[in-house]
């Protein structure tokens, strides 16, 4: 859903958990030099430079969204460990462009639950990972 609105592929891919990490999400509309409310798109605009930087990388920007997922992949392993652990800090994400509203996001870590063993009194509990 995040990647519709931002209109590029940018999240981790993966199967089980794959957000373990709470993303905040800023997108921040940078307008072309002609600020023309008729045009859909104006020329000025189509060549503005999108890009995204990390507040834990501060005054480094990311042109190449492949390499902000790969960001996104390597701080939550610094943080959350490669073991799947899931943790609440959150990484900060701005991507700036022409071609998205200005909105705060926020994609939250999702829980799968898959069933281990099925005890004798399994309709009354369940034992998951």
């Amino acid at each position: 859903m995040l990647e519709n609105i931002v209109g590029r592929d940018f999240l981790p891919r993966g199967s089980g958990i794959v957000t373990r990490r709470p993303l905040v999400l800023q997108l921040i509309n940078i307008p072309g030099s002609h600020d023309d409310a008729d045009a859909v798109e104006s020329p000025s605009a189509a060549e503005q430079p999108e890009f995204g930087e990390f507040l834990h990388q501060p005054n480094r920007r990311f042109y190449d969204f492949a390499e902000i997922r790969r960001e996104i992949e390597a701080e939550t392993a610094r943080i959350a460990g490669s073991n799947k652990g899931i943790n609440r800090s959150p990484i900060n994400l701005k991507i700036y462009s022409p071609h998205v509203l200005s909105l705060t996001l926020v994609d939250l870590p999702g829980l799968t639950k898959v069933v281990i063993s099925l005890p004798r009194n399994h309709d009354r509990r369940l034992t998951v990972s």
